[in-house]
């Protein structure tokens, strides 16, 4: 019995995801955070200054011969901390063929990578995130990376949508398109947005308690992480604000139809967990059959999570199985 095969107590895994995901388990078992990333060359995280914007931070890891690069956006106000870069490195672990691009968000009080201007912020409110993926997409044109697949989750989904249908901009192609848990399906207002979010730490540990039994790794990530008390702190930063407004409106649908018009051979895979706190009336479901209907389902591919919620996420194993 593989240590992981409490993911198909979630979702019924290909027994190639989860041989994949244990032999990256294996690689947790009984070693720390900072020993991990001695052992398997994980580097320090970095400040790329673009031309237009904000510095943002990135992890960028890249392995000896790969076949793909993936732009793996993180959740709201999440920092590329030690619990944020374990969830990198377990991906790269799950999928080493692949170079995998972690970008961080502005977060607590002395992180701001990744923020954006007041002018920007109006845009990132109204629904244009054009501002927050435009220094990713030009740390990959400065790093000569042509095209990519780009993944996130929360309101990472919805970076990934924006990166792909802005990747042309920037003389790049998006692949693929990888949203769990896409957040703006629906209206629902700032406030709503902000009660949602802070609502879906009541099943953490549901999903936390498993992976800490399997990985030495991610506890020790965990303790090493910066203190979660002030995560409260970056949700109140403008261009929080502002992507939190972003959020509340019905925008990831028309960020993935523009993207699959500009880029035909594009492709698309939308996960959720079904008892999500931001899908109360399982508008996935109906934004997926929409797409279906002007793609067909060849390029659109749903994978709905049954009875799980937004903090699925929270488990590196769960969230890399889904992508994978």
């Amino acid at each position: 019995m593989r240590e992981v095969d409490y993911l198909l107590d979630y979702y019924p895994f290909d027994d190639e995801i989860l041989d994949a995901a244990e032999k990256a388990s294996r690689r947790q078992s009984d070693v720390t955070w900072p020993e991990y990333v001695s052992r398997f060359n994980i580097p320090r995280t970095k400040v790329f200054e673009p031309k237009d914007g904000k510095p943002i931070e990135v992890l960028d890891l890249i392995p000896h011969d790969y076949d793909q690069t993936l732009v793996y956006h993180q959740p709201m106000a999440c920092i590329l901390d030690s619990n944020r870069q374990i969830h990198v490195a377990t991906l790269q672990a799950i999928l080493p063929n692949k170079r995998i691009i972690g970008v961080g968000n502005p977060g607590q009080p002395g992180h701001g990578y990744g923020k954006v201007s007041m002018m920007d912020a109006l845009k990132v409110a109204r629904g244009n995130l054009r501002p927050v993926v435009a220094g990713t997409l030009e740390y990959l044109h400065s790093q000569g990376i042509e095209s990519a697949i780009h993944a996130g989750e929360s309101y990472g989904a919805d970076k990934a949508a924006a990166s792909a249908e802005n990747s042309t901009s920037y003389s790049q192609e998006a692949t693929s398109i990888i949203s769990v848990e896409p957040v703006s399906v629906a209206k629902k207002g700032l406030l709503r947005m902000g009660w949602a979010f802070m609502s879906t730490g009541k099943h953490a540990e549901k999903y936390l308690k498993p992976v800490r039994s399997v990985s030495h790794t991610f506890k020790s990530a965990e303790e090493l992480r910066e203190s979660p008390k002030t995560y409260a702190l970056g949700l109140a930063r403008l261009s929080n604000i502002a992507i939190g407004a972003a959020l509340g409106k019905p925008g990831f649908q028309g960020r993935v139809e523009r993207a699959m018009v500009i880029n035909p051979s594009l492709k698309t895979g939308i996960a959720w967990g079904t008892s999500s706190e931001f899908d109360e009336n399982n508008e996935r479901e109906s934004l997926v059959r929409t797409l279906k209907g002007q793609f067909g389902a060849k390029r659109i591919a749903d994978m709905p999570v049954e009875g799980q919620t937004h903090a699925m996420n929270l488990d590196p194993f769960m969230n890399s199985a889904i992508i994978s």
